[in-house]
């Protein structure tokens, strides 16, 4: 589940393949999208965009989908594959890149502006992200990880690179 950051918006994903959006600006709160389809099941992961007009959402079976919720009927991209379960997801800040991440220990970056995979960061099956962010001004991203390691990727450099901290 996710609330966007405007807090206007929530959306909750259930074991019986259905993703709802709520409008949380009335009182009681409305449903404003019951989304019930093949493009929904098994999601794991949800993230809303700072500027609260995309939801991303990864999958098991591998996919990443961005939902635009400014469309009269929200409308979806398919992204490429990533690789094995989806279990996190983070946008930039100013909502142009988002970063998934695989079970399979896969990070890609991802511009969300024409549903395309930039590069894949990193890849290594032996090591779990289980958290990531990008910094404010949106050239770094930090991953941390099961083997207790953080780490930082430049993504202002020639060749992205990243650094154990």
């Amino acid at each position: 589940m996710e609330f966007s950051p405007d807090g206007k918006l929530f959306a909750s994903v259930s074991i019986d393949d259905r993703m709802e959006l709520w409008n949380l600006t009335s009182q009681p709160a409305t449903l404003l999208d019951k989304l019930e389809s093949y493009d929904i099941r098994n999601i794991v992961a949800v993230k809303v965009s700072p500027d609260s007009k995309l939801l991303a959402s990864g999958s098991s079976d591998g996919e990443v989908r961005l939902w635009d919720l400014t469309a009269a009927n929200i409308s979806r991209r398919l992204l490429q594959g990533c690789y094995g379960v989806v279990l996190a997801l983070a946008f930039s800040p100013d909502s142009q890149l988002l970063a998934s991440r695989s079970f399979k220990g896969v990070v890609r970056l991802l511009d969300s502006t024409a549903a395309e995979t930039l590069c894949r960061l990193f890849r290594d099956l032996s090591i779990t992200i289980w958290a990531m962010a990008f910094s404010l001004d949106g050239k770094l991203l930090a991953s941390g990880s099961l083997d207790g390691e953080m780490r930082l990727w430049d993504l202002t450099a020639a060749e992205i690179f990243y650094r154990p901290l």
